[in-house]
């Protein structure tokens, strides 16, 4: 094939896809025409993901100042703080050195990742797509099992 049929074939196919969307192709009659379409971000998921991150640094460095007041529950159960790191980390979020958390108490920091793990489970609920659903659920159910720990430990 010379090079002039492949672009005009090319050029083709370009406008076969840009005239599906127009006349509202759905996306199989777009992969029957050689298109791949992938699908737009929600916004809405974008929000749920962005207050999930903002909400994480801030739990995170509530979980960091309650157990530096409590050393001995920080010893019992080494692994709060790594998952709630690790929940973060799984979000792309960093720890905020800069921010201030609103209580150090232990019952305090539990009813805070209490709070927020009904708040994912909501959001998952409501997710469009189903990986970001999948990913609030589990962190919903971690979230859950941090504050539970806390509370008993209160």
């Amino acid at each position: 094939m010379s090079r002039r049929a492949a672009l005009g074939a090319g050029l083709g196919v370009v406008t076969l896809v840009g005239a599906g969307r127009l006349v509202g192709l759905d996306d199989d009659a777009l992969r029957a025409l050689g298109a791949s379409p992938h699908p737009e971000p929600d916004p809405e998921d974008a929000a749920r993901l962005t207050r999930a991150r903002r909400e994480q640094v801030v739990l995170v460095a509530q979980i960091e100042a309650a157990l530096e007041q409590s050393p001995d529950v920080a010893r019992s159960s080494p692994t709060l703080l790594k998952a709630a790191r690790s929940q973060l980390d799984q979000l792309g979020g960093r720890p905020g050195a800069d921010v201030d958390p609103a209580s150090t108490g232990l019952a305090e920091t539990a009813r805070a990742f209490a709070a927020s793990a009904r708040r994912r489970e909501a959001d998952a609920l409501t997710a469009s797509d189903v990986d970001l659903a999948r990913v609030l659920a589990s962190l919903s159910a971690g979230q859950a099992q941090i504050a539970r720990t806390l509370g008993r430990n209160a």
